[in-house]
């Protein structure tokens, strides 16, 4: 086999199935920009692919990392019109703004009584990270980037917290740390029972009388599900089916308690769509409400942990007006899960649905109207209503024929 053959036995690999991504990234373009350009954002550059094993390509690569090392290493300026100072203070754990300016303050941050504004170690990181803050140390020391991170993640909770806050922040949403943020209450202990049954009121003297001469027998342990007998409706053949017990969500408020929901399973954060008229000291219902874990780190959640974080959320009143299918999507109480994988989120939406709430065979679809054929009257289309209606009895014979099948 010469060479020439052996080179067509490399697969053919189109486009679509290469993912530039992956791909190591040509930052030799950032050494045409000065110092004084350094914060300026430049353009991704040309991607180099499968190497070669060459000294050239070898000395791209080191060229290409050098270039993005200065990059990095490049000043960070500030104007004088925006030039925010801060304080870190360890005791506190938070940094202390003397003279914010500028519009990211309207979100972040927080007042005490003297009207000094005091922000979280996370705002702290975002904010240095964005270069719109200047941190020192007590002792009259800049603090660095690395400085920051070095002090005010452990603060944050995790290096996976803040990938989450960093990254909804730069999206535009607003956040805030929930109540439930610290996994510091007592635990409580679990309820006896997670799966709610339906309870329904007991028939009356007559409705006894009623089901034992008329109402359908109990099925035997090897008969049918649905044993001969009169059966005014489909309801009642959908009742006899509904065998497994299934859960029902609470419709109105309860009791909150996030004592039962330990980490990671605890919300971290209250999101909000971005608001122009965003008042952070009297903040209106959150429209998220996020819990970050780790995949290397957590496990698929128990029914146990869903459960206790589910306790841990008001009920959305706002569900009853939806319809059916957005009752099913959304449930009455929901929460998102920021799944962080070495730097890259998954947000999964975990809702508390009450499948067995909604009966759809209790939903009678609108018919439409239609005139009727010869001998029918006015009919609707493939009604039974008349004899000669449009599929009229086509669809009544259809209907007898199921149920005959079901009873037997």
């Amino acid at each position: 086999m010469d060479e020439q053959d052996a080179d067509n036995l490399r697969p053919n690999q189109s486009s679509q199935d290469v993912d530039l991504s992956d791909e190591t990234q040509d930052f030799r373009f950032l050494s045409i920009f000065g110092k004084s350009d350094i914060a300026a954002l430049p353009k991704r550059g040309e991607k180099d692919f499968e190497p070669d094993g060459t000294n050239q390509q070898s000395n791209i690569l080191e060229d290409s990392r050098q270039a993005m090392h200065d990059a990095l290493c490049g000043e960070r300026k500030h104007t004088s019109k925006a030039h925010v100072e801060g304080t870190w203070r360890p005791e506190k754990n938070m940094t202390e703004i003397h003279v914010h300016k500028g519009p990211h303050f309207k979100t972040v941050g927080k007042a005490d009584n003297k009207g000094t504004l005091w922000l979280l170690p996370e705002e702290t990181i975002y904010m240095v990270e964005r270069g719109n803050l200047e941190c020192w140390w007590e002792e009259g020391v800049p603090m660095s980037l690395q400085g920051a991170y070095a002090s005010c993640l452990e603060g944050c909770g995790g290096l996976e917290r803040y990938q989450v806050y960093a990254y909804l922040k730069r999206a535009g949403y607003i956040l805030q740390r929930a109540p439930s943020f610290f996994d510091d209450e007592i635990e409580s202990p679990p309820p006896a029972e997670i799966i709610r049954v339906p309870t329904t009121s007991p028939p009356g003297l007559f409705g006894h009388l009623y089901n034992a001469i008329f109402g359908p027998k109990s099925p035997p342990p090897e008969g049918p599900l649905v044993p001969p007998g009169v059966y005014r409706s489909y309801d009642a053949i959908y009742e006899r089916l509904a065998l497994i017990q299934s859960h029902h969500p609470p419709h109105t408020q309860t009791t909150i308690s996030s004592a039962n929901a330990r980490l990671p399973f605890r919300v971290a954060y209250h999101i909000w769509k971005p608001q122009p008229k965003f008042k952070k000291s009297d903040p209106p219902p959150p429209d998220f409400r996020i819990a970050v874990v780790s995949a290397r780190e957590t496990r698929i959640p128990t029914l146990m942990q869903l459960s206790a974080l589910m306790d841990s959320v008001p009920v959305n009143n706002s569900v009853e007006s939806k319809n059916v299918f957005q009752k099913l999507k959304d449930g009455y109480r929901n929460v998102i899960l920021a799944v962080v994988d070495s730097g890259v989120t998954s947000f999964l939406k975990f809702a508390d649905v009450g499948f067995g709430d909604e009966l759809l065979y209790t939903r009678k679809p609108a018919g439409r109207g239609g005139r009727g054929g010869k001998g029918g009257g006015r009919g609707g289309r493939g009604g039974g209503g008349g004899g000669g209606g449009r599929g009229g009895k086509k669809q009544g014979d259809q209907v007898s024929t199921n149920l005959d099948n079901l009873l037997l």
